[in-house]
């Protein structure tokens, strides 16, 4: 599959196979996004959803995990919820910066990428 602009949603995932490119961003709010063997041109974001790159997936620009907590009466920062999940298999590869707005567990497996996070959130998110 090729798209030349941005694939978006708001409540479904986004899952791409061998071979697919994408001329700019992905973004959902609530779904999952899954790459198998697929080339993004810019970022990758997500606020709900989990994020999984494998067989030489490449992101050129950054992938982000949004703030899920953004002052509104339905973030209630009380309620617990699993922490998104981010997967990138050592065939895999991100170009730009992994930034967290929220606590994300990280299953990366080239460790060089470990490098490319960035922490950017509130110690009770």
């Amino acid at each position: 599959m090729s798209v030349k602009r941005d694939i978006s949603t708001v409540n479904g995932n986004i899952t791409l196979g061998t071979n697919s490119m994408v001329g700019k961003d992905i973004t959902t709010v609530n779904g999952d996004i899954s790459l198998t063997q697929t080339f993004v041109s810019d970022d990758i974001k997500t606020k709900n959803g989990n994020i999984t790159l494998v067989e030489g997936s490449v992101v050129e620009g950054d992938i982000e995990f949004e703030s899920k907590y953004d002052g509104g009466w339905w973030s209630d920062t009380s309620l617990e919820h699993s922490p998104p999940v981010l997967t990138i298999d050592g065939t895999s590869d991100v170009k730009g910066k992994i930034i967290l707005r929220q606590i994300v567990v990280l299953n990366i497996e080239n460790p060089s990428l470990l490098a490319k996070v960035e922490h950017s959130y509130r110690n009770q998110e």
